[in-house]
């Protein structure tokens, strides 16, 4: 017996050798055993060969996750300090997808939670090299396909997710860059006011030797403006319908109620998609069959006691719930802290919204609170990947799929996650 078992590792050995995979994983579905015997040099072999994911599996399936971590953060540095910040962006977001699996395997409680809160961590860095990828092309590039409205949103975004701390700043990450890039498209798009608050906080930064002559005129130019912002340029909070400056230090979101900006991922234009909460007593699923339920029907809607149910049979109703969305949305209460009272929704508005108007936002595991939103302008079509959790711009991200066959931001085939879409 163990003479066998000698000679079948002589085997292995010279197949791993001269890397003949073929006939080592064909002896592999033979003895089993000797998995990870096979797994482990495979891995190595194709990092070698610069198939990174493939080489990640591998890892995993040799029983190896710390290497697969491992090699999955030294990619990542070495993404950022070659200034590839797109792929940077890329294995922030692989080894947040490995935190969010631990999260759901290890079920409810602390260890979930510590597990979640580091896949918002490494999510939060994953969606800042990918936005400040577009900056450092703008920079460094000769050309630019963006627009200044594009480049000023992203610079915003960027700058509203870093803070003024400099210690928040992520490792290759410039502020010189992003804040030149929102002054001067700033002061193009007519925000003056906002462009000599921004140049005056450039000055007090290390600038680069061929740049301080421009900034320096351009801080003088900006000088000679009226002191004021074009109004339709400043943002606007789809919740609250206040305009606000467009800097805000305590997040990405509105100074007025707090409510968070929701993105396009594409070229990161403010979405007008308002998060709303259920009313006490309607469970996930029920609020899942009553969005998705067909207009002409009319479902049993549960009263608040979650026991009971009523019918619900006059259209005029209808009328009265798809109403109470906008009703709390234009109307809603003030709170004793200032800011304004949640939207919360009953089974009658939820039946009555069109489906295609609300996005709910889920992450496998039990540790995410589910988030619900509906679209507050009709008109604008948005897309949602299921993957990745971010929205986009229908048309633009119908266009980068047309173009690379996947979602611009987690890079998942659009086929793939639709299949794992169904397969759920």
């Amino acid at each position: 017996m163990y003479e066998k078992m000698g000679d079948i590792k002589s085997l292995l050995a010279m197949h791993v050798k001269f890397e003949n995979w073929d006939d080592a994983f064909a002896l592999m579905k033979q003895y089993p055993e000797y998995k990870a015997d096979i797994y482990l040099p495979y891995a190595n072999f194709l990092a070698l060969h610069d198939r990174f994911d493939e080489a990640r599996e591998a890892f995993k399936d040799a029983g190896q996750p710390l290497e697969a971590l491992r090699m999955l953060q030294t990619l990542t540095h070495n993404a950022v300090v070659e200034k590839r910040y797109g792929d940077a962006g890329y294995y922030y977001w692989l080894m947040a997808l490995d935190e969010l699996r631990s999260s759901q395997s290890a079920g409810r409680g602390a260890k979930s939670d510590e597990h979640f809160l580091r896949f918002l961590q490494l999510h939060h860095k994953a969606q800042l090299y990918y936005a400040y990828d577009n900056i450092h092309k703008y920079t460094e590039e000769p050309f630019t396909a963006l627009s200044p409205d594009n480049l000023f949103q992203i610079a915003q975004f960027v700058l509203n997710e870093i803070g003024d701390d400099e210690e928040d700043v992520p490792f290759g990450i410039s502020q010189v860059n992003t804040v030149f890039t929102m002054a001067k498209h700033g002061q193009s798009l007519g925000l003056n006011k906002f462009a000599r608050a921004a140049y005056q906080r450039l000055v007090k930064l290390k600038l680069p030797v061929a740049w301080r002559d421009q900034i320096e005129n351009s801080c003088l130019k900006v000088r000679t403006t009226p002191y004021l912002d074009k109004e339709d340029m400043l943002p606007i909070c789809h919740r609250c319908s206040q305009s606000g400056p467009a800097l805000n230090p305590e997040g990405d979101c509105c100074p007025s109620c707090a409510h968070q900006t929701i993105r396009s991922f594409c070229f990161f234009e403010s979405l007008p998609l308002v998060e709303f909460f259920l009313e006490d007593g309607i469970t996930h699923e029920q609020a899942v069959k009553l969005i998705e339920a067909a207009p002409e029907l009319k479902q049993q809607a549960p009263t608040n006691d979650g026991k009971s149910q009523s019918l619900l049979i006059n259209d005029d109703d209808d009328e009265e719930g798809d109403d109470e969305f906008h009703r709390q949305l234009n109307y809603s209460a003030t709170l004793s802290d200032g800011s304004l009272a949640p939207i919360k929704l009953g089974a009658r508005a939820l039946r009555a919204m069109p489906k295609e108007e609300v996005f709910i936002v889920q992450w496998p595991t039990q540790a995410a609170p589910t988030k619900y939103y509906r679209v507050s302008v009709p008109d604008v079509p948005i897309a949602h990947c299921k993957k990745c959790n971010h929205f986009f711009h229908e048309e633009d991200y119908e266009f980068h799929v047309l173009q690379h066959g996947s979602c611009p931001f987690c890079r998942t085939p659009v086929q793939s996650a639709e299949e794992s879409d169904d397969s759920a």
